[in-house]
C-alpha cells in the first residue's frame, strides 16, 4: 500500500526536472485516473531501467569506455622511443659510452617513456560497482519468484553479465572500491551522468524503503490531501483559477511531498448560493492534519453575513481506538469554532474487522470516523475520489 502511495507522488511529481515541481488542479483528476496500480510496485532496477534507459547505455558504452595515458619508464629499443623523461635522462648519462649506439649496449635498448591505456579510472570502478548492485537487485527479484516483470529484468541482468565479461572491464581493479564523491566524468559525460543519477535515486529509494515505515501516516496524510482535492473539484459548478497549483517536492521530506502552508480554494456556484471551500494543509503546531474551511454566500440575501464551517480532519493508518476517539472528542468539545471533526482511515488492525468505506458515528460524539476504500481492489484512485466527495457532500449537508 505504501508502494502505491509512493508511485502516486512519483507520476505527479517524480518526472518533472524542475526544483519545485507542481500540478494544475485543472489536471490533477486526469493525473489520479491515469495512476497504474500495478507500476506502482515495479521493482527499482526496473524503475531506474526504464527512466535512464540504463541497458542500453550500458551496452553503448561497453566498447567506449574512457581510459587515461598511463606514463612508465621501461626499456625498449632506440629505434622506438619517443619521449624521455627526467628518470630516463639520469639513466643515459650514467650508462659507459658516449655515442647513443654505445650506451645502448648489445640489445641497442635504453630506458624511455611508454604511455599505456589504463581504464583504472574513478568512473570506471563507480560503473562497475553500481552494475554489481544491479546485478543483484536482479537476482533478488528472480529469486523471489514474482512473474510481472521477469523477462525485463532477466533481460538487464544478461546485459549486465555480458558488460562484466568484457575484456577490458575484467581488467579494472574494483576489489575495494568505496564510492564517495563524484568526479568530473560522472557530473559531465551525458552516459555516467545517467548512471550517476541512478545511483542517486537508488540511494534514496532505499533509504526510503528503510524509513517509510515511520512515515506511513504523513504519506497517507499527503494521499488524503491530493484526493480530496481532487473530490471538490468533481463537483458541479465549480470554478478554480486555471493556473491554481499544487506544488510538492521529487524528494519527500519525512513523507511530505507537497508544500506546507498550500490552500487550495474552490467556488461552487449555485442557483441562489455560492459555496467557498478552501482545504489546507497544518502545521507541525496545529492538533489536526488538515483543515476544511466553507463559507455560503446567500446570493438573494440583503445581509452581507455569511454562514461560515470549519472540519479539522484527521488522518490514521489504523483505526483509532477508543481512547484516542475520546481525547478528539474532548479537543472539540474546548473548540468552539468547531462543530465536528472528521477521521480518515486505510486499515483496521489485524485483529478486529470492520466494514469499509462506512461513516461512523458513536452516539453523541462529535468524531465522524470514515475508513478509505482501498485503491488496490479499486484499481486505482478513482473510487477513493468519489467516495470523499460523498462524503463531504454528506457531512457539509449535515452541518447546514
Amino acid at each position: 500500500m505504501i508502494q502505491l502511495f509512493v508511485g502516486l507522488f512519483t507520476s505527479l511529481f517524480g518526472y518533472q526536472k524542475k526544483s519545485l515541481p507542481l500540478i494544475l488542479l485543472t489536471q490533477l483528476e486526469e493525473k489520479l485516473e491515469n495512476v497504474n496500480v500495478d507500476e506502482a510496485n515495479i521493482p527499482i532496477v526496473i524503475s531506474l531501467e526504464r527512466r535512464y534507459q540504463l541497458r542500453r547505455k550500458l551496452d553503448a558504452i561497453a566498447s567506449k569506455l574512457r581510459h587515461q595515458l598511463r606514463r612508465q619508464a621501461e626499456l625498449m629499443p632506440v629505434s622506438r622511443i619517443q619521449e624521455m623523461d627526467a628518470y630516463c635522462l639520469r639513466d643515459y648519462i650514467r650508462r659507459p659510452g658516449i655515442t647513443a649506439a654505445e650506451k645502448a649496449g648489445v640489445k641497442q635498448e635504453l630506458m624511455a617513456i611508454q604511455r599505456y591505456q589504463d581504464f583504472n579510472t574513478p568512473e570506471n570502478k563507480f560503473l562497475i560497482y553500481f552494475s554489481q548492485i544491479l546485478s543483484l537487485n536482479c537476482y533478488q527479484y528472480e529469486r523471489s519468484l514474482a512473474t510481472q516483470y521477469r523477462m525485463e529484468v532477466q533481460k538487464f541482468r544478461l546485459v549486465i553479465a555480458w558488460f562484466k565479461q568484457q575484456p577490458i572491464v575484467q581488467r579494472i581493479q574494483n576489489g575495494h572500491f568505496q564510492f564517495t564523491k563524484p568526479n568530473y566524468v560522472l557530473q559531465q559525460n551525458p552516459i555516467y551522468r545517467s548512471f550517476y543519477q541512478a545511483y542517486l535515486e537508488y540511494v534514496q529509494k532505499k533509504y526510503e524503503k528503510e524509513h517509510i515505515w515511520s512515515f506511513r501516516n504523513q504519506i497517507l496524510a499527503e494521499t488524503i490531501y491530493i484526493c480530496l482535492t481532487a473530490a471538490l473539484l468533481r463537483f458541479q459548478g465549480i470554478g478554480v483559477d486555471t493556473l491554481a497549483s499544487i506544488s510538492g517536492r521529487n524528494i519527500p521530506d519525512q513523507g511530505r511531498y507537497t508544500q506546507l502552508g498550500t490552500s487550495i480554494k474552490a467556488r461552487i456556484f449555485l442557483k441562489n448560493q455560492v459555496y467557498v471551500f478552501s482545504l489546507s494543509k497544518s502545521s507541525k503546531e496545529d492538533l489536526n492534519d488538515l483543515l476544511l474551511k466553507w463559507e455560503i454566500h446567500q446570493l438573494d440575501s440583503q445581509e452581507l453575513e455569511n454562514q461560515k464551517f470549519m472540519l479539522p480532519i484527521w488522518v490514521f493508518w489504523y483505526c483509532p481506538n477508543t481512547e484516542a476517539i475520546a481525547q478528539l472528542h474532548r479537543y472539540l468539545q474546548n473548540q468552539q469554532s468547531f462543530q465536528r471533526g472528521l477521521v480518515f482511515y486505510l486499515q483496521v488492525p489485524p485483529n478486529n474487522t470492520s466494514p469499509r468505506g462506512q461513516l461512523k458515528r458513536f452516539s453523541d460524539s462529535k468524531v465522524l470516523l470514515y475508513q478509505l476504500p482501498d485503491p488496490t481492489a479499486a484499481q486505482g484512485f478513482s473510487q477513493v475520489v468519489l467516495s470523499i466527495a460523498y462524503l463531504i457532500r454528506s457531512v457539509v449537508e449535515s452541518l447546514v
